[in-house]
């Protein structure tokens, strides 16, 4: 028996991302990269219950929640900021986000001064 995951909709692509089953369910908002789109959105859970659900995590690797810092686009500020990228555990992670990192586009995400971040 699988252990219980939460799983988001991508909210440009609908591709489903699979958060590893020990991500703790109190997180409240995730900045997450769909790797599938490239696609970065800030998913707050207790505002948008219908973006994420439970399944039974069928991956026997296990996947890893990895994140790269991003910069807001405020010269003066450059206020670093985590974002999110579910992977399966045996990548290597710094690379494959830095590789995937130029291509992403953001939508909405800011630092906490409010400033967006920069793509």
């Amino acid at each position: 028996m699988g252990r219980r995951r939460r799983v988001v909709v991508c909210a440009n692509c609908g591709h489903f991302l699979h958060l590893p089953s020990d991500m703790r369910h109190e997180t409240p908002r995730l900045l997450l990269a769909c790797l599938s789109c490239g696609h970065v959105y800030d998913y707050k859970f207790q505002e948008c219950p219908g973006d994420s659900r439970e399944s039974r995590d069928p991956d026997p690797e296990g996947l890893v929640l990895r994140s790269i810092a991003c910069e807001c686009s405020d010269s003066k500020c450059r206020f670093p900021v985590p974002v999110h990228a579910v992977l399966t555990a045996e990548i290597e992670a710094g690379a494959e986000l830095a590789r995937r990192r130029a291509s992403w586009i953001f939508h909405g995400a800011t630092c906490p001064f409010g400033h967006l971040l920069g793509s």
